[in-house]
């Protein structure tokens, strides 16, 4: 019963502390959030707002806007994030691919080099309660990926 109490707390804690809506007020505002199909036959409901994921980072330069950063995303597991770093003269793009688990705690970072190697960090390990146990040794990798 203890056990069933405190998996419970967590759970609802995690909810509160990422801000996930509760399926009550998801359901009280579902009318509010419809979408209609090109055919307007079909319904589609979304009961959360998907997260704000930025493709580009584009700043104003003095000739013009110029793009520091592209991002793409990847969900399956481990989740993880890309970043392009464009050089913008014909040099290879720098690349930097964080991979995260599902608590959104980093376990390690693969990065690309002038020299088109790849350098990767160590893997990180987390105990029950969030904090590092171990941290592995960077090191060279074939791929990016």
């Amino acid at each position: 019963m203890g056990l069933k109490i405190i998996l419970c707390i967590t759970f609802f804690s995690y909810n509160l502390l990422t801000g996930a809506e509760s399926p009550v007020s998801e359901k009280r505002e579902q009318q509010y959030k419809v979408e209609y199909a090109e055919n307007l036959n079909k319904k589609e409901v979304f009961l959360r707002k998907p997260p704000f994921c930025p493709q580009s980072l584009n700043v104003d330069t003095d000739v013009g806007t110029t793009t520091t950063a592209n991002y793409s995303y990847d969900v399956s597991f481990p989740l993880s994030a890309k970043t392009t770093f464009p050089t913008g003269n014909g040099d290879p793009d720098f690349v930097s691919r964080t991979y995260s688990d599902g608590m959104g705690r980093n376990i390690y970072t693969v990065k690309s080099t002038s020299n088109g190697n790849f350098a990767i960090t160590g893997r990180l390990v987390y105990d029950g309660t969030g904090k590092v146990v171990r941290k592995g040794q960077s090191s060279w990798a074939t791929s990016g990926e």
